[in-house]
């Protein structure tokens, strides 16, 4: 479930949700009213307003 932003954790990495896309990131900063967050391509992201936990990786598993 999608949570406000101004709660997300502020170690590891989460789910961040920037104006219809999804990105994979952590916190970096605090900047403005809003936290600052880096994503997959290193750049800083200002404008997710809402964030959530990683699923669990699939399992790796190959059954026959």
């Amino acid at each position: 479930m999608w949570q406000p932003i101004e709660s997300a954790p502020r170690d590891g990495d989460i789910l961040l949700f920037d104006c219809g896309v999804i990105w994979v990131g952590s916190f970096v900063k605090e900047g403005g009213t809003l936290p600052w967050f880096t994503y997959q391509y290193g750049s800083e992201l200002e404008q997710a307003t809402h964030w959530m936990p990683l699923p669990e990786p699939p399992n790796n598993e190959v059954k026959v």
